[in-house]
């Protein structure tokens, strides 16, 4: 133990003085005897909505299972919870990681607790949906100020507000999102594809317009700090092991595809 610990100041000592990158940093955090990584980790697995039917929440447990099976010095406890109680886990140290999270670029403020890890897990694509009458578009959200005049009415579900720059307003889910559409009560209803995807067939809506938004990094995060730094090598090495493997873009698109362009309005194409 006092090995690893001489040998960890060590490296975080010399690594602003030889300018190590953050992979020669993680990869040298691996080489440390390996009596020092037997250590069982708490996965927090947060949604924006409760189990909706879609593919996305067994899908990241299915991540995390294959991250659990090739991380072979200990073993992966996951919990499910909605985002905001998850991320309060991760804060307060009942969690030792916490998946999925956006990297939204200029997007800081809401991350300073935590650290973004550096390898990407996948991309997922916002949607932004409006009433076939009224199709907004990204470049008419963005023409405005975004003020107390700002002239659309966007919503979006709960906790999801936090990660956008444009002002929106929270709902419970993408049902009641979409039903406020297609009633023209609201101008915009921004979420990720998926789970919006899957409410609107449920719904069957034929007045509702989908159009692309953006598309973002998702990455895992873990906690600042020392521990949070070995979290992070930990589950850097499984990433790598599952992409060698081949099976972590299988994985992933078990979970989100890119942008799928389709109406419900419209006859699908031959």
């Amino acid at each position: 133990m006092h090995l690893r610990l001489t040998l960890r100041s060590l490296i975080k000592k010399l690594r602003p003085c030889i300018g190590l990158s953050r992979p020669f940093w993680l990869i040298s955090l691996l080489l440390l005897p390996s009596t020092g990584w037997n250590q069982d980790l708490r996965a927090g697995i947060g949604f924006l909505e409760t189990y909706t039917g879609s593919n996305v929440e067994d899908g990241y447990i299915d991540l995390v299972k294959a991250i659990d099976e090739v991380y072979t010095k200990g073993s992966i406890t996951i919990m499910h919870f909605p985002l905001a109680r998850s991320l309060w886990n991760l804060t307060n140290r009942n969690a030792d990681f916490h998946l999925p999270m956006p990297r939204i670029p200029g997007a800081t403020k809401w991350v300073e607790p935590f650290r973004l890890m550096s390898t990407t897990i996948g991309e997922a694509c916002v949607v932004l949906y409006s009433h076939r009458d009224t199709k907004l578009t990204r470049d008419e959200l963005y023409r405005y100020p975004l003020d107390e005049h700002y002239p659309y009415r966007l919503i979006t579900v709960r906790g999801a507000a936090q990660f956008g720059v444009l002002p929106m307003t929270e709902v419970n889910d993408s049902k009641q999102a979409l039903k406020q559409i297609a009633a023209k009560r609201v101008d915009g209803f921004l979420m990720v594809q998926e789970e919006a995807d899957h409410a609107l067939r449920e719904l069957d809506l034929q007045d509702v317009h989908r159009e692309l938004h953006a598309c973002f990094e998702e990455v895992m995060v873990v906690p600042r700090g020392e521990m949070g730094e070995r979290t992070e090598a930990i589950l850097e090495q499984a990433l790598l092991t599952l992409e060698q493997q081949g099976r972590l873009q299988q994985l992933y698109r078990n979970i989100r595809l890119p942008f799928q362009d389709w109406q419900t309005y419209e006859a699908p194409s031959d």
